[in-house]
């Protein structure tokens, strides 16, 4: 099952190929079957109505999806009602599709990043990150950073401290880059005491 955090926004991507061999009319994309009082869906909507596609031709559905409270047991998010018709045929049919079944968690620590969005060959650059405690409990965490040989990072690359309730945190280093291009910063993360990723990013 995935596992979303409450509050946080993500994006849900799902593509709905036609492999009938007659033309398909999409009248309309709506979402069903969910629960607004944990979820709330903010559905994308389509540019053309109706929409003719042929076989292998498809229409690619984009939401965002907020879990407004957590849960512990695996439930579905909704469900997406795909309404079309068929040539010589009036009447509109529904294509049920289930979207995946998730657990929620409350969120443990919010994250704050702060870095550049470009450098410069040699240049000395600065990446800070505030990390909020949000639970109830004192946390002993671990940041770290993954290696990469374009790049030489002043300050530790493994760090480990404790959060009390509702605390604040900062993280703050300088880098350099050795090569010039379009690079991606290697992956950051932080852990708890059982190794779990609390949070992770790679800055571009």
């Amino acid at each position: 099952n995935d596992v979303l955090l409450k509050g946080e926004k993500y994006m849900f991507v799902t593509k709905f190929v036609s492999k009938a061999h007659i033309q398909l009319s999409i009248i309309d994309i709506n979402i069903i079957n969910n629960d607004s009082n944990k979820v709330e869906i903010e559905l994308i909507p389509m540019n053309e109505k109706p929409l003719s596609i042929n076989k292998s031709e498809f229409v690619t559905v984009v939401m965002f999806v907020t879990p407004l409270d957590s849960w512990t047991e695996p439930t579905s998010i909704g469900t997406l009602a795909l309404e079309y018709q068929v040539p010589d045929n009036e009447n509109s049919l529904i294509f049920d599709y289930h979207l995946p079944v998730a657990l929620c968690e409350n969120k443990i620590i919010n994250v704050v990043l702060n870095s550049p969005p470009f450098v410069s060959q040699y240049a000395k650059e600065f990446i800070e990150l505030t990390i909020k405690n949000e639970s109830e409990e004192e946390l002993d965490l671990t940041f770290s950073i993954d290696n990469k040989d374009e790049l030489m990072i002043d300050g530790f690359i493994h760090h480990s401290f404790c959060l009390k309730q509702k605390d604040l945190y900062k993280i703050k280093f300088s880098f350099v880059y050795l090569k010039t291009g379009q690079n991606t910063f290697p992956l950051m993360k932080i852990t708890n005491l059982n190794a779990k990723v609390l949070w992770e990013a790679t800055p571009n």
